[in-house]
C-alpha cells in the first residue's frame, strides 16, 4: 500500500499513513506504550489508537484514528471535551499495571515516580476532531510516547496551560487566545470537566507552574545530552522564551484564576 509520512504533528517520532493504519519508528519504550495502548482498548477508552502489532519493516502498527489535527482553540465545548477525556484518561489508566521491565521515554535520564500513568503531552498538537451534527468534536488523542508514571494532576496541569490556555501567546494557526477576561472562567469550566477535588482546586495554578518549569528543564536537560528533537526547541531561543513568559503571565493574574477556582 501507498505510504505517506506524517510531518509537523507533534510526534517524536517518525511516523507514517499506510491505509488505514499509522506506522512509527519502534525505541526501547516501545513494548511499554504497547502494553499501555492495549489497556486502555481494554477499558474502551474512546480517543487513543488501537495497538496492532509490528509490520515487515520492524515498525509499530497503529489504527489510524479518524479527524483531522486541532488548528486552535474553540469555544467552551471544546475545553469541556478534552476536560472529560483527561478525566476519562486517568480513570483508564487507574489499574494499569506496566510490565515488569517496563521501560519508558526518558532521554534526560530523570527518576521517574508517581501513582499513575500521564500521558505528558495533552495539547492541541496531539488532539484531533471530527465534525458532528455541523461542529467540530474531539475524536483522538494520539502520540503516547512520552507517556511515564507520573501524577495524575500534571496532565490536567499541561492541558490547562495549553488549552484555557494560561500564557498569552498565538495559537498554533496564529490566530489570538481567547479574551483576557474569560481565561478565569474557562479554567474553572475545565477544572468542573477534569472532576477536580476542592483540594486539586487550590493547587492547580501551583501545579500549571511545576509543570512549566519541569517541562523547560526537561527540554533543555535533553539537548545538553544530544538528544536530536529537544535540541532543536531549545537552541532556537523560542521555547525557553515561551516558558519564561507563561510563567509571567500566569503570576500576573494568578489571584483572578485562583478565585475562579475557588468560586461556587
Amino acid at each position: 500500500m501507498e505510504e505517506q509520512e506524517i510531518i509537523g504533528l507533534g510526534s517524536m517520532g517518525r511516523l507514517w499513513i499506510v491505509g488505514e493504519t499509522v506506522r512509527r519508528e519502534r525505541g526501547p519504550h516501545s513494548d511499554t506504550i504497547a502494553a499501555l495502548l492495549k489497556h486502555l482498548e481494554k477499558r474502551e477508552y474512546p480517543y487513543s489508537p488501537h495497538y496492532l502489532g509490528v509490520d515487515e519493516h520492524g515498525r509499530d502498527i497503529l489504527s489510524r484514528v479518524p479527524g483531522a489535527p486541532v488548528p486552535t482553540l474553540r469555544g467552551d465545548k471544546q475545553l469541556i471535551d478534552v476536560g472529560q477525556a483527561v478525566a476519562g484518561f486517568a480513570d483508564a489508566v487507574r489499574d494499569f499495571r506496566a510490565p515488569s521491565n517496563a521501560t519508558w521515554r526518558n532521554p534526560e535520564g530523570w527518576p521517574l515516580h508517581g501513582d499513575t500513568v500521564i500521558h505528558n503531552d495533552i495539547a492541541p498538537w496531539n488532539m484531533l476532531e471530527n465534525e458532528v451534527a455541523g461542529a467540530p468534536r474531539l475524536s483522538g488523542l494520539v502520540d503516547f510516547d512520552s507517556a511515564r508514571p507520573g501524577r495524575a494532576i500534571e496532565d490536567v496541569a499541561y492541558a490547562a496551560w495549553h488549552m484555557v490556555p494560561l500564557h498569552d501567546e498565538p495559537m498554533g494557526d496564529g490566530a489570538p487566545p481567547p479574551p483576557l477576561t474569560e481565561r478565569p472562567r474557562r479554567l474553572r469550566l475545565f477544572a468542573d470537566a477534569c472532576e477536580l477535588t476542592a483540594r486539586q482546586r487550590a493547587r492547580l495554578v501551583d501545579e500549571v507552574a511545576r509543570v512549566q518549569v519541569t517541562q523547560a528543564a526537561r527540554v533543555a536537560a535533553g539537548a545538553l545530552g544530544d538528544e536530536a528533537e529537544t535540541s532543536h526547541h531549545w537552541n532556537n531561543g523560542r521555547f525557553a522564551a515561551n516558558t519564561a513568559r507563561s510563567l509571567l503571565w500566569l503570576d500576573r493574574h494568578r489571584n483572578d484564576l485562583e478565585q475562579a477556582l475557588r468560586a461556587l
